[in-house]
C-alpha cells in the first residue's frame, strides 16, 4: 500500500515553522540572559563633586573601563584607595586638564592593600579619572580630594595639637 503525504492546509501549514523556530528563540533568550554573567557584573557607587571624588564597588569578572570628568579648583589631589582582589587587575589613572598623567597605580592578582599619597602637580580644571578593570574580581574604595593631604593618619579629636 502506498501512503500519500499531503501538504497541510490552513493553520496546520504554519505549525512546523513555529515549532522549528522555538529552539532558536529559546537559545537567543538564554544567551541574552547569560551575557551579563559572562561579561562581569558590578555593584558600585560614585560621588563626583567639585574637588571631591569617590568610588566604591564590588565586582566579579569585570572587564570594563569607566572614565569620569572631575572638576578641580586645585593643582594636586590626595589619593586614598584600597581593596582586595582575587583575580584580574584594577588600574586607577588620573590626568589633569591638559591631559598630563598625574597618577597611575594598579592592584591585581590575589592581593589586598591600600595607598595614601598625592598626585603630581597639574593644571586645575576638568581632570579625567579612569578606572580600568581587566577580568577583575574583588572590592575597592577610592577617595580623591583636591589640595588635601593624603589619608592614613588618624588623629583622635580629644588629642590637643594633633
Amino acid at each position: 500500500m502506498t501512503e500519500v503525504l499531503r501538504k497541510p492546509q490552513g493553520p496546520e501549514a504554519k505549525l512546523p515553522a513555529v515549532v522549528a523556530m522555538l529552539p532558536s528563540r529559546a537559545l537567543i533568550v538564554c544567551l541574552a540572559l547569560l551575557v551579563p554573567l559572562l561579561s562581569g557584573c558590578a555593584q558600585d557607587a560614585v560621588s563626583n563633586q567639585t574637588d571631591h571624588f569617590s568610588y566604591s564597588g564590588q565586582v566579579a569578572g569585570l572587564s570594563d573601563t569607566k572614565t569620569y570628568t572631575w572638576q578641580t579648583t586645585g593643582t594636586k589631589a590626595a589619593v586614598s584607595w584600597g581593596g582586595q582582589s582575587s583575580q584580574g587587575t584594577f588600574t586607577l589613572t588620573i590626568q589633569d586638564a591638559n591631559g598630563k598623567q598625574l597618577y597611575s597605580k594598579s592592584i591585581g592578582g590575589t592581593s589586598q592593600g591600600g595607598v595614601h599619597e598625592n598626585t603630581a602637580t597639574g593644571v586645575a580644571g576638568e581632570w579625567k579619572v579612569t578606572l580600568a578593570f581587566k577580568g577583575f574580581t574583588g572590592q575597592m574604595g577610592l577617595s580623591l580630594n583636591v589640595n588635601g593631604s593624603p589619608g592614613g593618619t588618624y588623629c583622635p579629636p580629644a588629642v590637643p595639637g594633633c
